[in-house]
């Protein structure tokens, strides 16, 4: 986006992790619609339907790519988690046929993925800062757990 040189194009950055950025308030403001409408805002994250499902793509074509070398056999991701859109779009493609088996979600030191599917805790700790920064995140843009 820095390499665009558009006068309607502004890239704005955040001193600090995804995370940080979400609390903005980025999915509130980006799902206003008069406000994007009067401000020409327009927004592509992974809590972005449309970018779920092009990501799901890469996955159809991995699977006939690999039916196509002769192994009529299922295929299996390992998935980065960070803000959980890729692993969306790969669970997608799972529910839309594709035989996936079996679909791993990684993750790194930033473990709240893992930290909820283990202990069912989905509490935010510090983030730190690692070699992948995707996953660097502490709040999943595409996993909300709803609070009884």
């Amino acid at each position: 986006m820095t390499s665009i040189n558009a006068p309607n194009i502004h890239v704005y950055g955040v001193d600090g992790s995804d995370s940080d950025a979400l609390d903005l308030n980025i999915k509130e403001i980006s799902s206003d619609t008069n406000f994007c409408s009067k401000y020409q805002i327009t927004y592509m994250n992974s809590f972005n339907w449309a970018r779920v499902m092009i990501q799901s793509v890469h996955y159809f074509y991995a699977y006939f790519a690999h039916m196509k070398s002769g192994k009529k056999t299922s295929v299996g991701f390992v998935v980065p988690t960070g803000a959980m859109g890729n692993y969306v779009a790969c669970y997608l493609s799972y529910l839309m046929g594709l035989p996936i088996s079996p679909l791993i979600a990684a993750t790194n030191s930033n473990d709240i993925i893992h930290r909820f599917f283990q202990k069912r805790e989905f509490t935010k700790k510090e983030i730190s800062m690692t070699i992948s920064p995707s996953m660097d995140i502490q709040q999943p843009y595409n996993f909300e757990v709803k609070k009884k």
